[in-house]
This record gives structure tokens, C-alpha cells and sequence, in this order.
């Protein structure tokens, strides 16, 4: 599927349908007026009969019946004026494209009108990356019988953004291929969270990432296997690792495309490839959504592919601990303690807690980068979503300003964070009497004590945490994504990296 940009209004088009992007309730706008008289008004017709109000993600065909060269106008509702952002524009062209990947329609020309606050360059980026997430789609464990395979091949095959009047469209050109090379990363990351348990232990996500290496050559990917985490003495994810017959690791990707003084930001993602919660069981129910306990390590994978597609002028460090938890007769008990890298003990209380057991290890490796900034992305805590539900990922750090930054990210990339406090008071609720730390502190601001706890393995170096166990899975599915995995987090630190590295 081949996304374009090309000057034009759309009378002329000769595509399958024409799109055309209408606010609720305000008629026929001046960009669309050359179109609406071609046709004989029947965008005006469709308004006027209250067949459509412009809703936002709202959809209605109207067939042109050889008025013009398309045969079909597809009008898409953005919503109240008022209420219109970003966000509002990419969720309803990502809904329409969903609507119709499988329409028998195979070819889509966009004239784009003017549109508030969005400039050439983002405004195509954004509308291209609505039309990777509509098309997205994760089938391969559905095998299709051969009228199926028939029916897919006659889907969406080329959408062309046509830019208005006054309109570079050499700048729409620019942001669409950024989109594409932002989306193979956000698209790699969800494929390798829906891929099922089974077909993604520890060693099939450190493969995940040397293929991405192989094809970034500017991205060195190396695995530190159970000899290498014995040798730094990472007793955390040795210890979450220990009840799996797969084998723990640590991925380390290291991209570096600029001056050798300049320093690295970290990422760091948490890769627990199923987590039963080990001695510690977890419930039956949703058990099966435990794949995505590695949506963190699959951001950081997505995010280093992306940005080496873009070629960003920085030096980024990728770090994946990755582990099964499992229970089994060589699970790590609660009532054991665990020696992490830094020589910090941590008294064990619950082993459905051991996301942060593998994140310590990765965190206090990321110091030894002497790093401008290291941030974590991890499904930690199920507090987090109590919280703050799916809109968002939670926010904790230990520098203001680093925390301002990633949420800046998050606002103009579309992945939303929500800062949190970090107050000593959480730290000290995770002293143990056995050990230097216990694992858990309570059901009391659970999101906020895991993070207390990881910054005891950041040292002085500056650092952001992202729990992001309410944004990594959409659990129904909604008119613009699929049920599963999101690729959250992958926009995020392309954003920072290409701000802050």
C-alpha cells in the first residue's frame, strides 16, 4: 500500500472515493465548494438532508453517479470545531481507513483542507500515520480460505493526500515518509505484542531485535545471556528468570549517530513475555492478557527501528531485560531475597511483583552510559490504571524538568503520560526489616511505591518512569484500533529523541 502527495482539490480525481474531512454542524466549507458544484451539491444534499452532521469518526458514502471521475465521496466527520486537536484528526481518519480497508475500494485521494494549528510537514505525518494505524491488522494466525485471500487482495491500495491551494506539497511528501518510517517501528511493536506466549519467550524477542538490527546496520544489538547476567551479578532478572525453562536475557541496542561527547539517552523497557505471576498466581480470568507484559521491551525494540529509519542525529541507548515468570520447583518464593547488580538486597513479598526485579538490573546497567537521561517504559502496576485508566500512561521522575519533557513528548505525539508524585514518604514505604528493599509496599499508591522503588537503581543520573499497564492493550477494540496490543511509546521516544537527544 503506497501513500502520496500531489496537488489538487479532487474534482479532477480519478480514485475510488474521495474523502472529504467536514466539522459538525457547519456546512459545506470553502475548500470543498470546487467539489460540492462538480458534483451537483451533493456534499451539501448529504448535510442538508441530516443524512450526516459531521459526528466526530462519522462515515457516509455518497455515490456521485458519474458526476465526476470517483465514484464514490466518503465524508468523514471531525467532530466540534471547538473540540478539534490532533488527536481528533488521527482517530477519525484511522477509524474511516479501518471502515473501509476491506470495502472493495482500492484506491483513496484526500483533499486535505485547512485545517487549525497543523502545518504541511505534521499535517501529512499525521494523516499518513492515521492511515498505518486504520490499515493495521494482526492475522497471522488466521489462516484465510482461498476466497478470503481473494477478498484481501482487492483491499486498499493507494491513498494520495491532495494538498490545497497555497499548500507545499513537497511538505506533505516530507511528513508521509516520516510517518512510514515511525510506523514500521509502532506496527513491529504491536506484532511482536500480540504475538501469542508461546511463540515469544525471552529468546524470540532478543531475535526480534537482532533482525531489527540486521536491518538498521547502525543499530548494534547484543544479548547478554545467563553466563553475561551471572558474570554483572543481576540478581533480579536471574531471579524472576530462574522458574522458566526459557532462559532470561538482557537486549542491549545501542544506535549512535552523532558526535562520540554527546551523551546517550537510555530507554529502558520491561520484557516479561508472560507473566503468570509465578508462586504468586494470578487470577484465571484474562491470564491470556499476560503476553503484553512485554509491550515495554517491544516499545524500545519499535522505537530504535524507528529511529533509525529516520536517521536522527543522536545517540540513543535501547536496553531490554526480558524474562518468563513462571511457576514451577525453581521459582524464586516469596521470603526470598534477591541481590540486585547495584549490591542492593530486596526482600521478596510477591512474585507477581517482578517487573521492577528485572527493571533494577537494566536500570543501574543504563548508568554506566553516563547518560544525558534514561527513561523506562513497563506494564507494572495494575494501580496505575485504577488511576488513570487507558487514555494515559502514568508518570514518576526524579527531575522536574526531564518529567516535563517526556510529557511533552506524550502531548505531541498522541502518547499521553499524567505526572505523579514521588515523594520520600513513597521511598521509605519500601524499606524492609529483612532487607535493604521489600518488592511490594501494599495496595496503598501502588503505581507510586514500584517507581519509588526503581529509583534506588538510577543512582544520581536523571530518570523517568512510564507505567504504561493501562495504554499497551486496548481489551474491545475501538473504531480506530484493533483489540490488542497499541505500539504505545514507540511515538513517545521518537518525539524525545529527536527533541532531547
Amino acid at each position: 500500500m503506497t501513500i502520496s502527495a500531489a496537488k489538487g482539490s479532487g474534482a479532477l480525481s480519478t480514485a475510488d472515493a474521495l474523502v472529504v474531512l467536514l466539522f459538525k454542524d457547519e456546512g459545506v466549507p470553502r475548500d470543498y465548494r470546487e467539489l460540492d458544484q462538480a458534483t451537483g451539491g451533493l456534499i451539501g444534499k448529504a448535510l442538508s438532508l441530516k443524512d450526516f452532521n459531521g459526528a466526530h469518526a462519522s462515515c457516509h458514502m455518497v455515490y456521485t453517479n458519474g458526476a465526476i471521475r470517483s465514484s464514490r465521496i466518503l465524508l468523514l466527520g471531525l467532530g466540534a470545531r471547538k473540540d478539534f486537536d490532533q488527536q481528533a484528526l488521527f482517530r477519525a481518519v484511522a477509524a474511516l481507513v479501518s471502515r473501509f480497508r476491506k470495502a472493495g475500494i482500492r484506491s483513496i485521494d484526500i483533499p486535505l483542507r485547512a485545517l487549525p494549528r497543523l502545518k504541511p510537514r505534521p499535517l501529512g505525518a499525521l494523516v499518513s500515520g492515521a492511515i498505518e494505524q486504520g490499515l493495521y491488522a494482526f492475522e497471522k494466525y488466521q489462516p484465510k480460505t482461498p476466497e478470503a485471500a481473494k477478498e484481501d487482495k482487492a483491499g486498499l491500495e493507494q491513498v494520495v493526500l491532495l494538498s490545497p491551494s497555497g499548500v507545499d506539497a513537497k511538505a506533505l511528501a516530507a511528513g508521509i515518509g516520516e510517518a512510514r518510517a515511525l510506523y514500521a517501528g509502532v506496527n513491529l511493536t504491536k506484532d511482536l505484542g500480540n504475538t501469542p506466549p508461546a511463540d515469544m519467550v525471552p529468546a524470540d524477542l532478543a531475535a526480534a531485535a537482532q533482525q531489527m538490527g540486521k536491518r538498521n546496520p547502525k543499530v548494534k544489538v547484543t544479548v547478554l545471556g545467563v553466563p553475561e547476567l551471572k558474570k554483572e551479578k543481576m540478581g533480579g532478572i536471574l531471579g524472576v528468570g530462574q522458574g522458566s525453562s526459557h532462559p532470561p536475557a538482557l537486549i542491549v541496542m545501542e544506535y549512535r549517530n552523532a558526535a562520540q561527547s554527546r551523551k546517550p539517552l537510555v530507554f529502558v523497557g520491561k520484557g516479561i513475555t508472560f507473566d503468570s505471576g509465578g508462586i504468586s498466581l494470578k487470577p484465571a480470568q484474562d491470564m491470556d492478557q499476560m503476553k503484553f507484559d512485554m509491550c515495554g521491551a517491544a516499545a524500545v525494540i519499535g522505537a530504535m527501528e524507528a529511529i533509525a529509519r529516520l536517521q536522527l542525529k543522536v545517540n540513543v541507548i535501547g536496553l531490554a531485560p526480558t524474562a518468563e515468570n513462571l511457576p514451577s520447583s525453581s521459582a524464586y518464593r516469596p521470603g526470598d531475597v534477591l541481590t540486585a547488580s547495584n549490591g542492593k538486597t530486596i526482600e521478596v513479598l510477591n512474585t507477581d511483583a517482578e517487573g521492577r526485579l528485572i527493571l533494577c538490573d537494566a536500570l543501574h546497567y543504563a548508568t554506566r552510559y553516563k547518560p544525558k537521561a534514561i527513561v523506562d517504559l513497563a506494564t507494572l502496576t495494575g494501580a496505575c490504571v485504577v488511576a488513570l485508566g487507558s487514555p494515559c500512561a502514568g508518570l514518576m521522575g526524579n527531575d522536574d524538568r526531564w518529567v516535563k519533557a517526556v510529557q511533552r513528548a506524550g502531548e505531541s505525539s498522541g502518547d499521553r503520560a499524567w505526572p505523579l508524585p514521588l515523594w520520600d514518604d513513597y521511598s521509605k514505604m519500601m524499606e524492609s526489616h529483612v532487607a535493604n528493599l521489600k518488592n511490594v509496599a501494599g495496595r496503598e499508591a501502588g503505581a507510586i511505591t514500584a517507581a519509588a522503588f526503581l529509583k534506588h537503581f538510577v543512582g544520581e543520573e536523571t530518570w523517568a518512569h512510564l507505567d504504561i499497564a493501562g495504554t499497551a492493550w486496548e481489551t474491545t477494540g475501538k473504531a480506530w484500533i484493533p483489540k490488542g496490543a497499541t505500539g504505545y511509546g514507540v511515538r513517545l521516544l521518537v518525539d524525545l529523541a529527536r527533541t532531547e537527544g
